[in-house]
């Protein structure tokens, strides 16, 4: 059999650059210094390859991993970040500390340094500094909401870079924990992770935390817009902390959109499915103004 295919619908080359160094972060005990670094997936639509100076400035996309703040898993998710990198968006894949290396708030004060250095590093990654979001699942949807509502206030900003700003315009947080004060009255076997994250040895520390880490404890009616998927039948993190978090965005006057994924429990597949990445999509062209 003989066949000509027309060369239409050409999707860009990906292309991936691992092991980008962005912070230095000391532990509690300051007994160990460790690099924190991110990957990025770029799309290149014109040759010759690398060369930056022929390609239009791209939207970024931040990617805050989740893992119960004991691991970050990127890379789990490369199928919805390779969708969006095919749709013209710079991928930024972050690490950040651990609780067995540091407690809260050195998570999302590497978050915010992430961003600061992304925004600082521009023009060589090909990126947009006016069009950045950032986006995380589970812990990660937690510290993506952190720093899109603390955006631009000077909480949280500790490291290099204090003078580049850490706002983002637009967070999508996937089923992340919003109000720690109301989960820890709650009596499960979850609270050991969230105890663990906060302070778990000193009660005075876990109930400071517990406000300060909470993004619904931020919002504001100039927030980043925002997109928060959950499942209805998430039996990690209650479909409760989403709802609570899009009722109080739309009543300061916040832009705010909430996708429930019926029957879906924390972390399905559901959420890879082609309706969930197109409207992923969808808000991150809205919001991010692609040219």
């Amino acid at each position: 059999m003989e066949k000509t295919i027309k060369t239409n619908n050409i999707l860009p080359c990906i292309i991936p650059t691992a092991g980008i160094a962005y912070a230095l972060r000391e532990n509690m005990f300051h007994q160990e210094i460790q690099s924190r670094r991110l990957s990025l997936l770029r799309p290149y639509f014109t040759r010759p390859i690398g060369d930056l100076s022929r390609i239009p400035a791209l939207p970024l996309v931040i990617n805050v991993g989740g893992g119960a703040w004991k691991s970050s898993t990127p890379w789990v998710h490369t199928p919805e970040l390779t969708y969006l990198a095919n749709h013209g968006y710079i991928i930024a894949s972050i690490d950040y500390s651990t609780i067995n290396f540091d407690i809260f708030p050195a998570q999302i004060e590497d978050v915010k340094c992430a961003i600061r250095f992304l925004r600082k590093n521009a023009a060589k990654f090909g990126v947009d500094p006016d069009r950045i979001a950032i986006m995380g699942d589970s812990a990660g949807g937690q510290l993506a909401a952190l720093a899109g509502l603390t955006g631009g206030s000077g909480l949280f900003a500790v490291g290099d870079d204090l003078d580049v700003s850490d706002e983002v315009a637009a967070v999508v947080d996937i089923y992340g924990p919003t109000d720690f004060e109301e989960i820890l009255k709650d009596s499960d076997g979850l609270n050991d992770i969230y105890l663990e994250y906060l302070g778990a040895h000193n009660p005075a520390l876990v109930k400071r935390n517990a406000r300060l880490a909470s993004p619904v404890n931020y919002v504001r009616k100039d927030a980043p817009a925002f997109m928060i998927l959950h499942g209805t039948a998430d039996t990690m993190v209650s479909p409760k902390q989403s709802r609570e978090l899009y009722d109080k965005l739309t009543a300061a006057g916040a832009e705010a959109e909430l996708l429930w994924l019926e029957g879906a429990d924390h972390a399905d597949r559901d959420f890879v499915q082609t309706e969930t990445l197109e409207a992923v999509l969808a808000f991150l062209d809205d919001h991010l103004g692609k040219k």
